[in-house]
């Protein structure tokens, strides 16, 4: 997409919740991702964590406010295994800061880094 000219991604979906007082229907808004995956560190240096929303989430914020949406910030866990992934992991995850849980955010906010493009990203819980 990057190719074809994209300067601005926002990336919409859906995610695990890891902290049972987010309501349902929240709209979760990551602050970072903690990455527990492959494809993003094949893209920019090796750290732990991603910084993610970092330019337009006071925008988003007032959107959601005027339209009464609620809302959570917190990490969310890019994770690319879900089966590998045992109680131990989660409660490490959750002590880090992680309120969700997905499989893309990483990946996309470093191959945005890369390309120097704008990428944003929020999620609506699945709450089973």
């Amino acid at each position: 997409m990057t190719a074809m000219g994209l300067e601005k991604l926002i990336m919409f979906g859906t995610c695990g919740v890891l902290r049972k007082e987010i309501e349902d229907l929240a709209i979760i808004i990551p602050t970072s991702a903690l990455r527990d995956e492959g494809t993003s560190y094949h893209y920019v240096e090796a750290n732990d964590e991603i910084q993610v929303n970092s330019k337009y989430k006071e925008e988003f914020i007032d959107i959601l406010n005027e339209h009464n949406y609620s809302y959570v910030f917190g990490k969310t866990w890019t994770t690319d295994a879900p089966y590998r992934e045992t109680s131990a992991k989660v409660q490490k995850r959750k002590e880090q800061g992680a309120v969700c849980a997905e499989m893309e955010c990483a990946s996309m906010a470093a191959v945005a880094q890369l390309e120097a493009k704008t990428f944003s990203s929020f999620y609506m819980p699945l709450i089973i």
